[in-house]
């Protein structure tokens, strides 16, 4: 069974509500929301999920993207929905952790009314830079950035999402003045990366793989690199010529790990456990 499959299964076990728990659930499409937009890294292995838990269900599963104001308005969405087990989230640790400590007037409880149901990925941030800026690696990125206080800029997903904190993280270890420029997603971060209307971002490989080659982001050397071998000028970790990126509590860390899954309402019941499928 491969890692779809495990998860579809476990979605089944864990998600839902007294409707999962009757032989004839679900009878209808169900509706997986997105809290992001629509080529973003966590659409796009929401789509990919979707597509194997519709086949084990039998039954279609309609992605509803509702992006913004770091995953709050999805996830505020999750929470209007009735508890029946035919809406569930995708969200990750912006929409379901952080955010509740950035703001003190989220529209959703994450406690109360949200119930974990199972990881999903777990995926690494990659910092990318604009192929029109002389850089390859992170520590002519630092050079660069500190003889340019203020002009640079950095995109992220949004508001209070993982991309965002790792890149303040960055800036606050590599003593740089860098602009935050929040999207909302993944995707519109890269291509203005790429078109140079951002200085960089950091964003997950599947948002900033390019349809085209050549107009690659340039993913400099970092932990990811390994994980992320189709970006040009990426090295192996770690990077000898590259003190910074080599040095465990400096700005090694420009590529963090984050994690995200599937979510219900709180109200949902737990079903009965069912029997995996092959």
């Amino acid at each position: 069974m491969n890692a779809p499959q495990k998860l579809c299964c476990a979605l089944l076990t864990l998600a839902a509500t007294s409707a999962m728990a009757q032989t004839n659930y679900p009878d209808r499409a169900l509706r997986l929301i997105v809290p992001f937009a629509a080529g973003s890294a966590t659409d796009s292995s929401a789509r990919i999920i979707s597509t194997q838990l519709s086949t084990q269900l039998g039954q279609q599963i309609v992605v509803d993207n509702r992006a913004g104001a770091g995953g709050a308005i999805g996830m505020q969405a999750l929470v209007k929905s009735p508890a029946d087990g035919y809406t569930i989230a995708y969200a990750g640790a912006g929409p379901l952790a952080i955010n509740r400590s950035m703001s003190a007037n989220l529209p959703y409880d994450v406690e109360k009314e949200v119930q974990a149901i199972s990881q999903g990925i777990s995926s690494p941030l990659l910092l990318a830079v604009s192929p029109t800026l002389p850089v390859k690696s992170v520590k002519d990125m630092i050079a660069l950035a500190r003889t340019r206080p203020g002009q640079m800029s950095f995109g992220s997903a949004g508001n209070g999402t993982v991309g965002h904190l790792a890149g303040e993280y960055f800036k606050a270890l590599s003593k740089t003045d860098i602009l935050h420029v929040p999207y909302k997603g993944g995707a519109q971060a890269a291509v203005d990366t790429m078109s140079g209307l951002c200085s960089s971002c950091l964003t997950r490989p599947a948002a900033s793989r390019p349809t085209s080659p050549a107009a690659a982001c340039v993913a400099l050397p970092s932990p990811a690199a390994n994980a992320s071998s189709r970006f040009r000028t990426c090295r192996p970790w770690p990077n000898p010529a590259c003190p910074v990126t080599r040095s465990p509590p400096g700005a090694a860390s420009s590529a963090r790990r984050a994690s995200r899954g599937p979510s219900s309402p709180a109200s949902a019941k737990k079903c009965r456990k069912r029997p995996s499928r092959p």
